[in-house]
């Protein structure tokens, strides 16, 4: 009797010693299932945060790309409109300077047709004084070119009667030499005769 009964206390206390082990056992379990259950939500929000930042560094670096293709284009536009703007500073530089020109040539021929109507004439008569100044221009020319002649002409004669005659010296005529006034001129004073064979110079 008393061994049934070490053998049921034994017994019973097997299945308590069972019955804490479990418990204690199944607590770590739920623990640690707990604590894989909690690693694997972190792995896996891990995972996503990951792939939530690979995702924004992508859409990153695409708008850094983007962005130096913008920025490219906006130094290449800035230099086409600063080149533009030193075109349009020459061209206005251009016309200033056209411009002062202009204004000079106005105030000129605004000074040219002050003095034509202080003169009182009408454009044919200026164009007939015109004319006349021309002509008489050219006639002038004509005077002194032919004045140019005769001053050399009179310089060979001169020369020619120096060498026959003597420069300064008495002139030596031929005894009986008679001869013929041709021409006087007191303006000049000079007398052209006609003495024979003289003549000829």
């Amino acid at each position: 009797m008393l061994i049934r009964l070490s053998l049921i206390l034994a017994i019973i206390a097997g299945l308590a010693a069972g019955v804490v082990n479990f418990t204690v056992v199944k607590g770590k379990i739920d623990t640690l299932t707990n604590d894989r259950n909690d690693q694997r939500s972190q792995k896996e929000q891990a995972q996503k945060d990951l792939a939530s930042t690979r995702k924004t560094l992508k859409e990153t670096q695409d708008t850094l790309e983007t962005t130096k293709t913008q920025l490219a284009d906006s130094e290449k536009k800035l230099q086409k409109a600063s080149n533009d703007l030193l075109a349009a500073n020459g061209k206005i530089d251009d016309l200033n300077t056209k411009l002062t020109k202009t204004s000079q040539q106005l105030n000129e021929a605004q000074g040219n047709l002050e003095a034509y109507k202080a003169t009182g004439l009408t454009a044919p008569e200026v164009l007939a004084l015109d004319k006349t100044l021309k002509q008489t221009q050219q006639a002038l020319a004509v005077a002194t070119d032919e004045k140019l002649v005769m001053t050399h002409r009179i310089a060979q004669l001169k020369n020619q009667i120096d060498q026959i005659f003597g420069n300064g010296g008495p002139v030596q005529l031929p005894a009986g030499l008679k001869g013929e006034v041709m021409a006087v001129d007191p303006k000049w004073e000079f007398v052209v005769l006609n003495v024979g064979r003289f003549a000829e110079w």
